[in-house]
C-alpha cells in the first residue's frame, strides 16, 4: 500500500447568480390572481347580473351579463353573420381539428427514419462530403 496522502485539488465555488444575489425579487406570493387579470375582469363582468328590460324599457328581471352576450351572439348567427356562426360552432362542438404538414410532405415520420437520415448526414460531413 502507498502511504502517501493524495490531495484533491480545491473546487472554487460557483458564483452567486439571479435569486442569490438579489432575493428581495423573489415573488413570494405566486403568480397574479386571476382576477387582475385581464381574462379574470373580462369573467368578473360577465358573471355579473344585469337589468332585464322589455319593449317599454322597464326593468323584468334579472340575469348574468354572459347570458345576454351568448343570446346575442346567436341572435348574430341566425341572420347570417359569418364569424358569428364560426364562433357558435367552435363553442357548441370545439374548433375543428387542423392537420399541418411542416416537414414530412405527407409522409409518416418515424423515429427511425429520421436516425437513419440524421446519420447519414453526419457521416457524409465527417466524410468530407455534402
Amino acid at each position: 500500500m502507498d502511504n502517501s496522502t493524495e490531495t484533491t485539488p480545491a473546487v472554487a465555488p460557483k458564483p452567486l447568480t439571479g435569486f442569490q444575489l438579489h432575493p428581495e425579487n423573489i415573488n413570494k406570493n405566486g403568480a397574479p390572481k386571476k382576477h387582475w387579470t385581464m381574462a379574470g375582469m373580462i369573467r368578473d363582468e360577465l358573471n355579473k347580473l344585469v337589468d332585464v328590460k322589455n319593449d317599454k324599457g322597464e326593468v323584468v328581471g334579472q340575469t348574468k351579463a354572459k347570458r345576454l352576450v351568448a343570446q346575442r351572439l346567436v341572435i348574430m348567427a341566425i341572420n347570417g353573420n359569418m364569424r358569428a356562426i364560426q364562433e357558435v360552432n367552435n363553442r357548441r362542438d370545439g374548433k375543428a381539428k387542423q392537420n399541418i404538414d411542416i416537414t414530412s410532405n405527407g409522409g409518416a415520420l418515424t423515429v427511425a427514419n429520421e436516425l437513419g437520415q440524421l446519420r447519414e448526414f453526419v457521416a457524409n460531413i465527417q466524410n468530407g462530403k455534402k
